[in-house]
């Protein structure tokens, strides 16, 4: 695996966290982790992604009561207990937090470890050096700082959020969860994991895996055992093993001295657009004009772009006919959007409805109709390398 490129964070870094923040006693550990080793080891399980990042809420809520212990002494738990059952995978691993006072009052979110090959050691040690809850939550602004760590985190990355959702603006940080897809779209999946009570905090961390293609809420009370636990880490982490393939049998050809001759080397630039609607409805919602205007951005930079497909779709609520007729105004409320504020060229695009037809989440699930009631469009370019 390519060596991570941002740093990692030393023992005397660790101290000096506490030199800003009140510490924390040794972490309230709710589970005896499992570990992963022995079923990849066994060739059942291979690793489904290549760094993992864990964003933790230590804000001044978070030190409420909760199932057991405080939200805090949970989340701090959990992520302790994960961190313990990974196998050694050549993966790299960081660690960032937010919500603390620091020493300059500007930094409100951290990046307190980061390393690859990933440390259990060094981990656990950033994990137990956490500052005690404490300030406001930033969750928008630690999202947007882990865009930047991640470009440091070459292939597909697991996000795991451990916050209670009560956050000081729920519009920015869907804003950020937004923006941080189309950064890396496909090789990121965010998996928050909810350590809170309010049904407003779980709706947004259930928004917020709505802006990806891949993720899904967890509530912790429901790993707080180690088979939970276990189950949790292997889902996030691991995939079963594919059976190896025979090698094919290569026939030599006869060598012959090919012309040298220069050729040109492209490389593609993607732009990825995914926006969901309320339910029944085809109006684009406020908190999407950002994730409009990045896109717009992208085709207006590139006018060799000569057709673009907007494809509308729904949940599987309601008469396949209805959905079919739903998506299709969805389509064109984007296109319409996109002509009048941006300007793009009409005639460059196509709305097209797909209805309830090509889900990308469970509809058995509230949050999967969620995602699957959406708008998305792709665009590629072919751009020329200077030599």
């Amino acid at each position: 695996m390519k060596v991570l490129r941002c740093f990692a964070v030393s023992a005397f870094a660790v101290l000096l966290l506490g030199a800003c923040a009140p510490k924390m006693a040794a972490p309230f550990i709710p589970v005896i982790p499992q570990d992963l080793s022995s079923k990849v080891a066994g060739g059942a399980y291979e690793a489904r992604v290549d760094n993992f990042l864990l964003i933790v809420d230590v804000s001044s809520s978070m030190a409420r009561p909760y199932a057991v212990g405080s939200r805090h002494e949970v989340a701090q738990g959990l992520a302790t207990g994960l961190n313990e059952t990974l196998p050694e995978l050549g993966w790299s691993g960081g660690l960032r937090i937010f919500g603390p006072h620091f020493k300059d009052p500007r930094e409100r979110t951290r990046l307190i470890y980061a390393k690859s090959p990933h440390s259990r050691t060094e981990m656990a040690a950033a994990l137990m050096a956490m500052p005690a809850p404490q300030g406001t939550s930033p969750l928008a602004t630690a999202m947007r700082r882990a865009g930047d760590d991640l470009i440091n985190f070459p292939g597909r990355t697991a996000l795991i959020i451990f916050s209670d959702g009560e956050v000081e603006s729920a519009t920015e940080v869907l804003d950020a969860a937004a923006e941080l897809y189309g950064r890396f779209p496909g090789n990121l999946c965010v998996y928050p994991v909810f350590v809170g009570d309010s049904k407003a905090g779980l709706t947004l961390l259930e928004g917020v895996v709505g802006k990806f293609s891949c993720g899904f809420v967890t509530r912790a009370t429901d790993i707080l055992s180690s088979e939970a636990l276990t189950a949790y880490a292997t889902k996030v982490f691991l995939q079963k093993a594919q059976p190896a393939k025979a090698p094919p049998v290569v026939v030599e050809p006869v060598a012959v001295k090919p012309e040298v001759k220069q050729e040109p080397v492209f490389r593609t630039e993607t732009r990825n657009l995914k926006i969901n609607f309320a339910f029944d409805c085809a109006k684009v919602r406020p908190g999407e004009h950002k994730a409009l205007a990045y896109f717009a951005e992208f085709v207006k930079r590139h006018p060799e772009i000569s057709s673009i497909e907007i494809g509308g779709h729904t949940c599987n609520m309601g008469p396949a006919a209805y959905n079919q007729r739903l998506s299709q105004r969805r389509a064109e409320s984007v296109l319409d959007y996109l002509v009048t504020n941006f300007g793009l060229a009409k005639e460059k695009i196509t709305a097209k409805g797909y209805g309830l037809t090509k889900p990308v989440a469970d509809n058995a699930t509230l949050q999967g109709r969620q995602q699957n009631r959406r708008v998305e469009a792709v665009v590629s370019i072919q751009v020329k390398v200077k030599p």
